[in-house]
Order: structure tokens, then C-alpha cells, then sequence
């Protein structure tokens, strides 16, 4: 260890805690289980079926979007300049729902521009492997709330990749002994999962 000056002590774990505060935050929230992620119950009788049940059977849903306004809302706005966490954070509850209004208007203002350079931008990252291959659309990749699941308090991004990595070996293997799908029905799920996050 050295010394940190009126800090204290700084070693790995000190260092670790400081680059990771917002992120730790985050890996609360799903291991504890404080962010509801269902979608509501919708009133319209098709789609009420599918969306009146317990939480427990209800499928979550986090996009890159909604982890986005999370940081926005409230991780970022979180911290003063010393590190410390801000009167203001925990003692004006409705400076937190402003925001959250404000980031859910943006959202409802931008998605169908965003919907459009989401799957332009599929498309033409994608192309050129699936013409080579005709059934590669997009890498198999863990998505981003299983991704939060799995990290654990204070890991370093290149630990957690280097964690991973041999799942996505393991995966594809198992997936190969299922033989090939169409590639319209690969197509259609790669364009399913990128767009919903």
C-alpha cells in the first residue's frame, strides 16, 4: 500500500471502489432486486393477458436506453466534486422524479428516430458477415441486465470480460449441436435483440 495522503491508505481495493462507485450502485439494484423492470399491466384485453400477472412470472426489460437514463437520473448526478454523496441526492426526492420525467419525455420524443439508426446501423454493421456466412447477424452476447447479474461488487471491466469470456465459447457450442437455423428466422431474432436492447 502507499500513502494516500489525507485520504488514507489507496490499494487495489481502495482504487477499485473509486472507479467502480457508480457501478456498484448498479450491481446493487439488480442483486438486490430494487429496480422493477416488468412492464405494467397494460388495459387493452389482447394485451392485458400477457401483462396481468405476478412480478415473479413478468418478463423484465433493460435496454441500453434505460440504463442510460439510470446514469443520467440519478448515478451521475449522484457524487459531488469530493466523492461524497449529495444532501441534495437523498433529500429532494423531486429533483430524482424531474429528471426521470424529463429523460421518459426524451425517450418518447427520439424513439422512432432512434428505432430507425438503431436498425440502420444493425444493418450495415452486420452486412458484410452475413453475406459471407448467410446465417451470421451479430454476435452471441450476454444481455446487458444478465451482464449486471453475473459482475460482482468492485470487478474491473477487463476482469469481468476476462470472466466471461469462456461462456460465450461454451454457448456456441451448445447452440451448434441444435444444427442451423434459417437465415431469415437468425435474421429476425439478431434484429429482435438488438432493437429491444
Amino acid at each position: 500500500q502507499q500513502d494516500g495522503g489525507a485520504d488514507g491508505p489507496t490499494g487495489h481495493l481502495v482504487v477499485a471502489q473509486r472507479i467502480m462507485r457508480r457501478e456498484n450502485y448498479l450491481i446493487a439494484f439488480f442483486n438486490k432486486g430494487l429496480l422493477d423492470l416488468t412492464i405494467p399491466a397494460i388495459p387493452i384485453w389482447p394485451l392485458s393477458a400477457l401483462t396481468n400477472k405476478p412480478r415473479e412470472e413478468k418478463t423484465a426489460f433493460f435496454s441500453k436506453s434505460i440504463e442510460w437514463s439510470i446514469y443520467f437520473c440519478a448515478l451521475n448526478y449522484m457524487y459531488n466534486h469530493s466523492r461524497k454523496i449529495r444532501p441534495a441526492f437523498y433529500g429532494d426526492p423531486s429533483s430524482l422524479r424531474r429528471r426521470l420525467r424529463l429523460c421518459g419525455a426524451a425517450h418518447a420524443i427520439f424513439m422512432p428516430f432512434l428505432l430507425f439508426f438503431v436498425t440502420l446501423h444493425f444493418f450495415m454493421s452486420n452486412v458484410y458477415d452475413w453475406q459471407s456466412t448467410k446465417e451470421y447477424l451479430g454476435p452471441r452476447e450476454w444481455s446487458s441486465m444478465s451482464r449486471w447479474k453475473f459482475r460482482e461488487f468492485n470487478e474491473l471491466p477487463h476482469s469481468f470480460e476476462r470472466r466471461m469470456e469462456p461462456s460465450y465459447k461454451c454457448a456456441a457450442a451448445y447452440l451448434d449441436m441444435f444444427g442451423r437455423p434459417s437465415p431469415f428466422k437468425v435474421a429476425l431474432g439478431r434484429l429482435l435483440v438488438f432493437v429491444s436492447g
